[in-house]
């Protein structure tokens, strides 16, 4: 089980939490004339915390980096740890603590001789706050969610005895999920500090935060729940699954704080030119609470559809019909008006149904079909925030983009680092930046009428795909 000791950098970083104040008035050189690199020629070791643009915290975090040289500086630095071995009586200081003694930092470091320590070791606690938050928020999501399972298994698979079949079935999306809830905590520090909105940072925070998610999935695949965590009831099963994200966020910035080959460079690009100076000293990441709510439910929901016990098979019914609470044209008669205003979707100029069929089938002949709401598949339901805010407009959006994506088919498959942020081959900054409707994120077979009627006709509940089987002959599901 999880333990905060593995929380070892985060450990080691408080001892240099400083306070760095965050500009508010913009200076540089376009509006001055004045260039700080040209007309100074200070190096990195000349330059004191007496440089205007230390002393001065309205600069933008950028000019104050570039005033005391500190990509020098963190070159020099990288240098003396990667080739400089420990003298005799000396100890081998973990790299955020060297760090700080190689800038003559105190063990409660502040700003003393060396500017450039400042700025850097203050982007190291930026760092650390904003992983700390993350840790925290899901620490809150965990014992919020744990609570709810009872709740969470009478909603959506009543009478599930093997309640804990939900997350085996999600589990090998455990590293989506974590790629997931990474980027939707830098897209948060990006918008709060508005990074993209500086052209300076735009290309390299956008290659940093990648390489961040990058890295945060790759760890995740280092702490994938095994078949025994999900085992027992639900609410056991989901503390572990959460608690491996808690343990795959703790070796992350582990990690990213070793001093290890490749990840010097990676550190680097979180905080190089001062974006990290950018970040208002205790960023809200609180609702990564909810977020992470949301992505683990919008997965847990349909695979508890998938394991409830009954004849359910949960699919996307799409149609080419006009967006309205009433059945109409080829579905009228088919699904009454209470289910299709419940589980109706409008989106890409269709519409949508999620629901499970209800049929009659005389020896090949389809006498009688409708199509039902799932168990908790409902607006009444997935609204107002319950389920950490998922919603059927998300595992909707979701499924058709991949649909589309996959060349209007069913079985797309998830790139591990997508970037897509809708079926139309559209990209975004970040990897996930759309987040929950990710195209493929949510992946539940979708159909159309004659799809669904020749599956019902010819298939049953046995076959791979139903109801949304593809049929190679007219009269038969092979």
């Amino acid at each position: 089980m999880f333990s905060p000791k593995d929380l070892l950098s985060i450990s080691l970083l408080l001892s240099f939490v400083v306070t760095s104040p965050v500009p508010s008035i913009s200076h540089d050189d376009s509006e001055t004339g004045f260039s700080l690199l040209k007309n100074r020629q200070l190096s990195w070791s000349q330059a004191t915390c007496s440089v205007k643009e230390i002393t001065d915290a309205s600069y933008k975090p950028n000019l104050r980096w570039d005033a005391v040289d500190a990509r020098s500086a963190w070159s020099a630095v990288a240098n003396s740890w990667n080739s400089k071995a420990p003298l005799e009586n000396q100890n081998t200081l973990p790299f955020p603590m060297a760090v700080s003694n190689f800038f003559h930092g105190p063990e409660h470091m502040n700003c003393q001789d060396v500017g450039d320590g400042y700025l850097i070791l203050n982007s190291f606690v930026s760092i650390h706050q904003i992983h700390q938050n993350r840790y925290n928020g899901l620490d809150s999501a965990m014992n919020q969610m744990q609570s709810s399972m009872g709740k969470f298994t009478e909603t959506f698979a009543p009478q599930l005895v093997d309640s804990a079949a939900v997350l085996r079935e999600i589990l090998s999306s455990f590293a989506f999920v974590i790629g997931l809830g990474s980027a939707y905590s830098w897209n948060t520090v990006i918008k709060t500090a508005k990074i993209f909105d500086n052209d300076d940072w735009r290309g390299v925070a956008k290659d940093a935060f990648n390489s961040a998610i990058t890295l945060s999935i790759t760890m995740a695949r280092d702490h994938l729940p095994t078949a025994s965590d999900l085992q027992n009831d639900l609410t056991e099963a989901m503390g572990n699954f959460i608690g491996r994200w808690m343990e795959a966020e703790a070796s992350y910035v582990n990690k990213i704080f070793s001093g290890a080959v490749g990840t010097i460079s990676d550190l680097y690009g979180l905080i190089q030119d001062g974006i990290q100076g950018a970040v208002p000293t205790g960023t809200d990441l609180a609702t990564l609470k909810n977020e992470a709510q949301k992505i683990v439910y919008t997965k847990m929901i349909p695979a508890a559809w998938k394991a409830a016990p009954g004849d359910y098979s949960p699919f996307i019914l799409v149609s080419d019909n006009p967006c309205s609470s009433q059945a109409e044209g080829d579905l009228a008669g088919h699904i009454d008006d209470a289910t299709a205003a419940q589980t109706h979707v409008c989106y890409d100029n269709k519409i949508f149904y999620v629901v499970t069929p209800q049929w009659i089938n005389n020896r090949g002949k389809l006498e009688e079909w409708k199509l039902n709401s799932l168990p908790g598949g409902t607006y009444d339901n997935l609204s107002n925030g319950n389920w950490g805010g998922a919603t059927l407009d998300d595992i909707v959006i979701s499924s058709w983009d991949g649909y589309k994506l996959n060349g209007n088919k069913n079985g797309y498959q998830l790139p591990e680092a997508s970037d897509a942020i809708d079926g139309n081959g559209n990209v975004g900054n970040l990897i996930f930046e759309a987040g929950v409707r990710t195209p493929g994120f949510s992946s539940m077979p979708i159909c159309d009428v004659n799809t669904l009627v020749q599956n019902l006709k010819n298939c049953n509940r046995n076959y791979d795909g139903f109801p949304c089987r593809k049929l190679q002959y007219a009269n038969s599901c092979n």
